[in-house]
């Protein structure tokens, strides 16, 4: 294994290059330390870096934030936003018994899907919800089938949905870490992220909604200028909970909080988001790998001369941090290789590493190719019918 120094780079020379992939490094600037809520977790919405870590990949109940899946997996579906759906009394059955929130639909009014997506991103309507489930699949168990599938598809491999609202189950569970991976993948949506963004709305039938979040903001109890959407959700076993994308000097992050005391005269999970959104304009962008830079290089022993072929960042790859880390980059490729008549190719890993965390991993496909002067060519096979002969002796 070789290590280099960030900051030592060589010449460039010809790769062939795999994707990266980024891995999860240790919480270095102590983000979620003063947080109300027992589980947190803070993204890089656009590199996909976790930056803060509060108990971010233990199971926790998701409750309301849950309807974010429940309508990606609508809107995935490509539905006509102006058809309209009859709300029936089986999607309206036991909500009232179960206390859950609702956006006020009643028997025999038609709204449109855009209206019940509305309805359930909103005012986290269980009514809206339970219509899009029995108009998309004919029932909540089987449309939460397609939620499962679709939080497998995402990669949230920690989560497991029994119905379309977030009313507490103990097998309705996901963690801060999912429900994040949750979020990323849904803001590459423009009508989730135009629909969870809204201050308020007004639906065809008549009802209007206005989002938790924004009338606080709004009314001035908080000033979150770097909040852009999100969904709050409530339950006695799951505390307050919300997750947010933010917008800090012109990059976007995504925080998650759940399990926030529910005995607190202040709305304890808009508390946490102000805490941390505090605490995260002290972050920077620092350049760790500029991709087409030389990192490393494979000496190619040959039989007159030696000869370096350098091995090339594939990516760029940006970490956001307090204080610039003092980063290096280890090589699992060979250090040197015999020069050869025909091509050779290396596969390795590029590994980067601060004070024995991993920041980033990236693979990378090393092309030497073969000698091609003819002089040196017979050399080889001098050289290589000569070893052959000592292999077979033995």
């Amino acid at each position: 294994m070789k290590k280099i120094c960030l900051k030592i780079l060589c010449a460039l020379s010809a790769v062939c290059l795999l994707p990266f992939q980024s891995v999860k490094a240790e919480d270095p600037n102590h983000l979620t330390d003063d947080i109300i809520s027992d589980y947190a977790l803070i993204m890089s919405a656009d590199t996909g870096q976790i930056l803060g870590d509060k108990n971010g990949y233990e199971k926790m109940y998701p409750a309301s934030m849950t309807k974010m899946l429940t309508c990606i997996t609508a809107l995935d579906l490509n539905p006509d936003l102006n058809e309209t759906v009859e709300i029936t009394p089986e999607m309206l059955a036991g909500l009232k018994e179960a206390n859950a929130s609702v956006a006020g639909f009643e028997i025999g009014d038609t709204p449109s899907i855009q209206d019940l997506l509305y309805g359930s991103a909103i005012p986290s309507g269980a009514d809206a919800s339970n219509a899009l489930a029995y108009h998309f699949a004919g029932s909540i168990d089987a449309y939460v089938d397609l939620m499962n599938q679709k939080a497998q598809e995402i990669g949230m491999t920690n989560s497991h949905f029994v119905n379309v609202t977030g009313l507490h189950d103990d097998n309705h569970y996901s963690t801060a870490y999912d429900i994040s991976l949750l979020l990323q993948y849904c803001l590459k949506n423009d009508t989730f992220t135009k629909i969870f963004s809204s201050h308020d709305y007004t639906s065809s039938t008549g009802l209007s909604f206005r989002q938790t979040a924004w009338s606080l903001i709004d009314d001035g109890d908080y000033v979150l200028p770097a909040y852009r959407g999100g969904k709050t959700g409530f339950t006695d076993a799951a505390g307050h909970c919300m997750a947010s994308w933010d917008e800090i000097n012109g990059r976007t992050y995504i925080v998650v909080t759940g399990h926030a005391q529910t005995d607190l005269e202040i709305p304890s999970h808009m508390d946490d988001l102000y805490t941390i959104l505090s605490h995260m304009t002290q972050l920077n962008m620092y350049s760790l790998m500029k991709k087409d830079t030389a990192i490393d290089g494979i000496v190619v022993k040959g039989p007159w001369t030696d000869k370096v072929v350098s091995v090339i960042a594939p990516e760029d790859f940006n970490y956001e941090a307090a204080e610039e880390p003092e980063a290096q980059i280890t090589t699992d490729l060979p250090d040197h290789v015999s020069d050869s008549l025909e091509d050779q190719t290396y596969e390795g890993t590029i590994t980067i590493t601060s004070d024995n965390k991993v920041l980033h991993q990236c693979s990378v496909s090393v092309m030497i190719p073969k000698e091609d002067n003819s002089f040196l060519r017979l050399l080889l096979q001098i050289r290589d019918f000569f070893h052959q002969k000592i292999n077979a002796a033995g």
